[in-house]
């Protein structure tokens, strides 16, 4: 890569890191059951959020998930109950951005299921034009429910240990001018969950992991319902959007590939594309002193 290219992606350097093992697992003695785990999520009536849902019960486990949508939220439990048994899924309408509402499902779950085995941060809008709202739900009620679970969840107080799975964006991960704040919100994200997984102790001490989802546009109400004022010029750009947006399977499909990993799962950021998913990380390069930097 030149150093205009490190440029242009703000100083921070993309590596892919053994892309084969996320299509295939290397032996059966690899992957994790899910059956009988209890997953936490957040955002979960609809698109991403649903689907991490559906695919929890198939894969056997129980699932408590909330969402400010109370009315599709009944409906989408009424339905699964109906094919995986009542006492499976478990629903409980709250708004992430308001704290005590937030512990208040979370005590619910914990009351109805003993323990909470998994932890997805899944709630999450996109409209520049309404930056301090999406700041609220995409940062800082991810934050809130992260260390909700995690206080439950540290063995050192009693906890069964757990994973905390952010989900975060390819634009946590890179840049655009059309969603700045957006970008914003999902890059804080990223540094944040990369931040708890370096917790000395995290995973010896409090047996939890933290890893990150990065997918990119993924055919939800997120984005079949962009404009020019939730996204910038996005008038301009909707042709590329749409070229790259993919099924909601895919992306269910590269979580639970990494959810279902036996070993560590700590620090990982999986990123999510329409041709594949791949482990990264970030690098701040060195470009040295001068500016603007030579080509």
């Amino acid at each position: 890569m030149s150093k205009n290219e490190s440029r242009i992606d703000n100083n921070l350097v993309l590596h892919m890191v053994s892309k084969a093992e996320l299509i295939s697992f290397p032996s059966m003695a690899t992957i994790m059951s899910l059956e009988k785990k209890t997953a936490f999520i957040t955002g979960g009536a609809e698109g991403l959020g649903q689907g991490f849902v559906q695919k929890f019960l198939e894969e056997g486990a129980n699932v408590f998930f909330g969402d400010i949508n109370e009315e599709l939220g009944k409906a989408v439990t009424q339905e699964l109950q109906q094919k995986y048994g009542k006492d499976r899924v478990r629903f409980f309408p709250f708004d992430v951005t308001n704290g005590a509402n937030f512990q208040e499902a979370f005590d619910a779950a914990v009351l109805h299921y003993g323990n909470i085995d998994i932890f997805i941060n899944n709630a999450g809008i996109l409209h520049e034009g309404m930056w301090e709202k999406m700041i609220e739900i995409n940062f800082m009620a991810m934050v809130r429910g992260s260390k909700i679970a995690m206080e439950h969840m540290r063995k050192d107080k009693g906890g069964k240990g757990g994973r905390i799975i952010n989900i975060s964006s390819l634009l946590g991960l890179k840049t655009s001018y059309t969603s700045s704040v957006y970008c914003g919100t999902k890059q804080a994200v990223r540094s944040f969950t990369t931040c708890m997984a370096e917790t000395p102790g995290l995973e010896s001490n409090m047996g939890i992991e933290f890893a990150l989802l990065c997918p990119d546009a993924v055919k939800t109400s997120l984005t079949t319902q962009l404009d020019d004022d939730r996204l910038k010029d996005y008038s301009r750009f909707k042709d590329i959007g749409k070229a790259r947006t993919m099924p909601v399977s895919m992306v269910v499909d590269s979580l639970f590939s990494l959810l279902k990993r036996k070993d560590s799962i700590n620090g990982a950021i999986l990123m999510v594309l329409k041709t594949g998913a791949s482990f990264q990380k970030m690098e701040s390069i060195d470009l040295g002193s001068e500016w603007p930097i030579p080509t």
